[in-house]
């Protein structure tokens, strides 16, 4: 076989008699849609002096579907009214108790042994448990919607939701903040935890599936009208207003929250484009006595395509990671 596709392997490049069964693995990084409408081959004599090419008559569809789409499904099912009374137990932090708190995307420097195998099997994916420590006071979800491109930015929007969905479902009363770099799209506190999540899914809508995708090839019918609705009903209010700040007014704000003792700190992000704001955030919430978490792709060179690019972000983001757990972030 002679196809060289990124979404496209083949267990074995060569097949011998008398074996003629190719095995496919269909796969990418990049969700889209993919089409393969022949197959180019290499035919050899049995001592391969000779060499022949054949194009067969083969046609192959995929569908690799965006990672966000399970939580896009998953806040659905929470608005279909199981978001009462959600958001006003008190919270706890997380570490190492034995007491459950949420269950999020898997990372890979995360154990095994606490993988939510329900979760996955209801989800498609792996899943991972996080457990209870202590009570902490307020958590802010902070997410920079800036990416390296389609890869990374859809490893954020996965993060972003889950998190929000997972605080929720955990009892917690998250504030959330969605900046572009020194411009802040939305700013939300004291919010009812249904609007909060109508509010997010609107944006995840508008800027991750509405441009690229039909609500309708995506999700069953009752479902993509209940999508459309939620944004129709926020697009306007909540989402074509962008506010200008500084970097300086940002943080300003920020700390008024940290002032609350115990604060949780939720950043979500590609950390190379938004450095100098996410060592600033972190110094500050460790001063406080509060938490950083930080989630963020693990992999952003995978949207570089030139490979010094690849490289150097390879290189950067590694010891970005190493400066940030010194100072005593927590990166998921």
């Amino acid at each position: 076989m002679e196809e060289d596709l990124e979404w496209l392997s083949c267990d074995s490049r060569v097949i011998e008699p008398p074996s003629g069964l190719l095995k496919f693995r269909v796969g990418s990084n990049l969700s889209g849609r993919y089409e393969l409408t022949g197959l180019r081959i290499g035919v050899y004599d049995f001592l391969e002096l000779f060499r022949n090419h054949v194009k067969l008559p083969f046609t192959l569809k995929a569908i690799v579907y965006p990672r966000v789409i399970p939580w896009i499904i998953e806040a659905l099912r929470l608005l279909g009214g199981e978001l009462a009374g959600l958001g006003e137990t008190p919270g706890k932090r997380k570490g190492h108790g034995l007491e459950y708190l949420w269950s999020r995307d898997y990372q890979p420097q995360d154990p095994f042994k606490f993988i939510d195998w329900k979760a996955t099997a209801r989800l498609q994916k792996f899943m991972t448990k996080d457990f209870l420590e202590e009570v902490y006071g307020s958590v802010k979800i902070i997410y920079d919607v800036r990416a390296h491109g389609p890869i990374s930015r859809d490893e954020c929007a996965t993060y972003f939701l889950s998190t929000l969905i997972s605080s929720l479902q955990s009892g917690l009363s998250p504030s959330i903040v969605l900046k572009d770099g020194d411009k802040l799209i939305l700013d939300l506190e004291d919010t009812n935890p249904a609007d909060m999540l109508k509010i997010a899914l609107s944006y995840i809508l508008e800027s991750h599936i509405a441009k690229e995708w039909d609500f309708y090839e995506l999700f069953e019918p009752k479902s993509a009208r209940k999508l459309l609705k939620v944004l129709r009903e926020f697009r306007l209010s909540a989402l074509e207003e962008v506010v200008k700040l500084r970097l300086d007014e940002t943080l300003r704000r920020l700390r008024a929250v940290l002032k609350e003792p115990k604060t949780h700190v939720i950043y979500i992000g590609c950390i190379l484009m938004d450095s100098a704001f996410v060592k600033e955030l972190a110094s500050m919430v460790i001063e406080s006595g509060g938490k950083l978490s930080i989630m963020t792709p693990m992999k952003p060179w995978l949207d570089f395509k030139d490979l010094e690019e690849a490289y150097l972000a390879y290189h950067s983001h590694r010891k970005l990671l190493k400066g940030l757990e010194k100072i005593g972030a927590e990166i998921r």
